[in-house]
């Protein structure tokens, strides 16, 4: 914290906070450690005043109150006991300076740098809350007095009184210095700042990894609030995988998160589950000098990886044993090795079928460009050209682009998908691009229909038990699913369910007014749909039991429809109406 004079409301604020750290503890998981630490700025002119200098009114040095200037102090390292951290800041003092901005940086760098005083705990979130109302110092400025030596981003806290004791020796260090130690550290920073200065910190905080800002209130009361919504919701419910992988290896990430939320990406997950991550390495390059390669990978803001030693294979023992082929690399113009041919000086081709240098013959180049072009390029760019014959490129990676076609012009990603996939996936479709004019339609596969193969032929998904199409009361979709009818009083996955309704006995109504009375409201069309059995009884009174539902229907002319309906043992069902009406 800033404890300059202009932070002396703030302090007296933040050390009131008192249960309310408890809540933030609680949201956080019941396992937070606090620490308190406060940076003024150099105690040098100018940056500070001296007592001679001070009006009487003024905070000064000395015998009117307020602390000696000082770089940064460490007063409390990291603990449990929320009650020590309280009555520290409350028993803290602001102190003095003379020009606007700060010494925040000198004390970010301590706090990173000295883990041992600091108490950074391993296997743990590490978290720095900056609060403060001004502009910061940097790298360059301490020459202002007279201090010119570079920070050596050492740790320097007095063991006695834990402040920063190079702090008139050595310079600030730069922007960049910090976000490389956070980073280096696993500490992510949380600016809270007076409004004023928002925006310069929003700024700053995009040169750190992980980075947040929070405006801090005239009255300071909305810390807890700030620290609760981004430590928990934008920093402890993420899990971001981050490596230090060189040039030469590519890393792909899949990320497997527990609630499969719409904001994770491949290497982040925002959730509070399990997240597990699925992780692909593709060597693009051999590595410098043929040594084997360190890094490593890990959550972003724990201090905890996984160090991953990469051996790139550049060449194969085989290499020394080239043989003279002639039925293979064609008459002999080359040396089988490690089952390819190695063309002699002059000769080309996967089997040293041609002659020359494909990338510079014109004859053979001019049959590797597509005609009717203004702007002609070689294989469309996406090949190259042997033997007067375009190779196309192949795909790096699963589910990357197949490139095909005499000047590879086509390939199999349509523009048209349906769940994510090109043509709904190989299940249902490919994708179909005609050479002549480069487009790109999804021939869909028996079964399946629409510009993405979205579509199914086959209503069987939409048949309810009666032997309807969505029980009568609504159409099937192209995806195989109901629409009810906005008139109807059927609702559910295939128009079965009604609120109004008792039982199944509304599901067998219709069929049974079309199929034994000639009326209800289905067309001759639907009736001839309805496939249960229905039967006709003498007395329906006589079959009436526990396990038989009586369903009655009034018709037009005040007369009683009398019928049930009974569970086979193979999931159908069997209807028996009533010969007559009753009353």
């Amino acid at each position: 914290m800033d404890l300059s004079y202009s932070m002396l409301q703030h302090l007296t604020n933040v050390a009131q906070l008192g249960d309310d750290l408890r809540i933030l503890e609680n949201s956080l998981g019941g396992d937070l450690h606090l620490g308190f630490g406060s940076f003024v700025d150099k105690p040098v002119l100018p940056f500070i005043t001296s007592q001679d200098t001070c009006e009487r009114d003024a905070c000064c040095p000395g015998p009117l109150g307020c602390e000696l200037p000082y770089s940064f102090k460490n007063h409390l390292p990291l603990t449990n006991e929320t009650g020590k951290f309280s009555s520290l800041v409350a028993g803290a003092n602001v102190s003095t300076g003379l020009d606007a901005p700060e010494g925040g940086l000198d004390a970010l760098n301590q706090v990173a740098v000295c883990a041992e005083q600091i108490g950074w705990r391993n296997r743990s979130r590490r978290i720095v809350v900056f609060i403060t109302d001004a502009i910061f110092h940097f790298a360059g400025d301490g020459k202002l007095a007279g201090i010119s030596k570079p920070n050596d981003g050492e740790c320097h806290l007095d063991p006695v009184t834990n402040e920063y004791t190079k702090s008139t020796d050595q310079d600030y260090p730069s922007v960049g210095h910090i976000s490389a130690q956070l980073h280096n550290k696993n500490i992510i920073p949380l600016f809270v700042v007076d409004g004023r200065m928002y925006e310069l910190y929003q700024n700053l905080s995009q040169l750190f990894k992980g980075g947040r800002v929070g405006r801090l209130s005239v009255d300071s009361a909305n810390v807890i609030d700030l620290l609760t919504h981004i430590l928990y919701n934008q920093i402890a419910s993420n899990v971001n995988i981050v490596d230090t992988a060189p040039d030469n290896i590519a890393i792909y990430y899949t990320s497997v998160c527990a609630d499969q939320n719409e904001d994770s990406t491949p290497s982040r997950c925002k959730e509070t589950g399990v997240a597990e991550f699925d992780v692909e390495m593709l060597a693009t390059d051999c590595s410098p000098n043929g040594e084997k390669q360190t890094f490593t990978m890990r959550p972003f803001g724990i201090d905890e990886s996984l160090t991953v030693t990469a051996d790139v294979i550049c060449s194969c023992t085989c290499e020394s044993n080239g043989v003279r082929d002639p039925s293979y690399c064609t008459n002999g113009n080359g040396t089988l090795t490690c089952g390819q041919c190695e063309c002699d000086e002059g000769r080309y081709g996967s089997q040293c079928e041609c002659d020359g240098d494909s990338r510079t013959d014109p004859e053979d180049l001019s049959n590797c460009i597509r005609p009717a072009l203004n702007n002609p390029v070689v294989c469309q760019g996406r090949g190259y050209c042997m033997c007067g014959e375009c190779v196309c490129d192949k795909p790096m990676r699963p589910g990357d682009a197949q490139i095909y076609g005499r000047y590879c012009e086509c390939d199999n990603m349509c523009d048209d998908v349906f769940q994510g996939l090109p043509c709904g996936g190989k299940e249902r479709g490919e994708c179909f691009c005609d050479s002549r004019t480069l487009i790109k339609q999804c021939r869909c596969k028996p079964g399946y229909y629409g510009s993405a193969c979205e579509c199914i032929s086959s209503t069987k998904y939409c048949e309810t038990r009666n032997g309807l199409i969505c029980n009568g009361w609504g159409s099937c979709t192209c995806e195989g699913k109901c629409r009810c009818k906005d008139d109807s009083p059927f609702t559910g996955e295939k128009c079965e369910d009604c609120a109004m309704c008792i039982g199944r006995c509304s599901s067998f109504q219709g069929c049974v007014l079309c199929k034994v009375f000639d009326k209800g409201p289905l067309t001759k069309d639907q009736c001839d749909m309805c496939m249960a059995p229905i039967n006709c009884v003498d007395n329906l009174v006589q079959l009436n039991g526990t396990d038989i539902t009586r369903c009655e229907y009034r018709d037009e002319d005040d007369c009683t429809i009398l019928y049930t309906y009974v569970l086979q043992e193979d999931g159908s069902y069997t209807v028996l109406v009533q010969r007559t009406k009753g009353e």
